[in-house]
């Protein structure tokens, strides 16, 4: 083959690169696009599978739950909340992602369960501040015909007495004394003065604003939950 020849087939020199570059770049748009469309569509699979084991997870929690969500938290003149029923729940609570499964799953139960989750870790403390202050008030604000002595029975009444008057129960219930104690409308002055006092009542306006969304949480999450045993969920 001559040079001539040669120089035909290799084609012009320089060569025209004129169309290549476009070329070139439309395949690597277009690479780039079907890159971006895999990764998205991988993405929504992933997704939905994490939403579907979330769910499966989720619904498995229900049924332990649901013997502890039977209605609101009932006040009592014997205790300012239900202890025992509070530490069941956040030890069934304990290591369960639920933040993450209410972002996962946008299910306004799971919000207010996290919600009672914070505000139950909450009111466990509040509420050893809120006796402790109590007790204390009792003692110093006592009628003056009652002694200032370690705290005895009557002191525990007057103790029950707040929570009543507080919780809107009848200051009967809170006799512990029938024969021997403070006489109701006694009982029921003596704690209305314990509530009046500014320290006090600054720790009760905290504790009742904790333990009023705990009582809407509990009751949401108790109506949720009967509804999907109803569903058998």
């Amino acid at each position: 083959m001559g040079e001539s020849d040669w120089a035909s087939a290799a084609g012009p020199f320089p060569p025209d690169w004129s169309q290549a570059v476009p070329d070139l770049l439309v395949g690597a748009c277009t690479g780039l696009v079907i890159g971006v469309v895999l990764a998205y569509a991988q993405h929504r699979r992933d997704l939905g599978q994490r939403r579907r084991d979330t769910r499966r997870a989720w619904d498995r929690l229900q049924a332990p739950l649901r013997p502890l969500f039977d209605g609101r938290m009932q006040p009592e003149v014997g205790r300012w909340i239900d202890e025992e029923r509070i530490r069941r729940i956040l030890l069934l609570l304990e290591g369960q992602p639920i933040q993450e499964w209410a972002r996962d799953l946008a299910d306004p139960t799971l919000a207010a369960l996290v919600r009672l989750e914070r505000n139950l870790n909450r009111i466990a403390h509040i509420t050893a501040v809120v006796d402790e202050q109590v007790v204390g008030a009792v003692r110093r604000l006592r009628p003056p015909h009652i002694p200032i002595t370690r705290l005895n029975e009557r002191h525990r009444e007057a103790v029950q007495a707040v929570r009543a008057v507080l919780f809107g129960i009848p200051i009967s219930h809170a006799r512990i004394l029938n024969d021997h104690g403070s006489p109701e409308q006694e009982l029921a002055d003596w704690a209305r003065i314990v509530l009046a006092d500014t320290e006090i009542a600054r720790h009760i306006a905290e504790f009742t604003a904790v333990r009023t969304a705990v009582d809407r949480d509990v009751l949401a999450i108790s109506t949720a939950l009967a509804d999907n045993d109803g569903l058998g969920l």
